[in-house]
């Protein structure tokens, strides 16, 4: 009886994770995120305020 015991186990199918079924987490693109939102207001903020001192000294 232990043979054909073990013989069924062998032949059964490895149990599947539990999280196989979910989809591939996100990659996170290059220019997303907190970082890119700070550098791009810096920018922003920095060139308009040379455009000011530029209009104010030309005038």
């Amino acid at each position: 009886m232990s043979n054909a015991r073990s013989a069924t186990a062998r032949n059964v199918a490895p149990a599947e994770e539990p999280g196989d079924d979910l989809p591939p987490p996100r990659i996170r693109k290059p220019g997303s995120g907190r970082e890119t939102l700070i550098h791009w207001i810096i920018t922003v903020v920095g060139f308009s305020a040379m455009l000011l001192v530029g209009l104010y000294f030309t005038k």
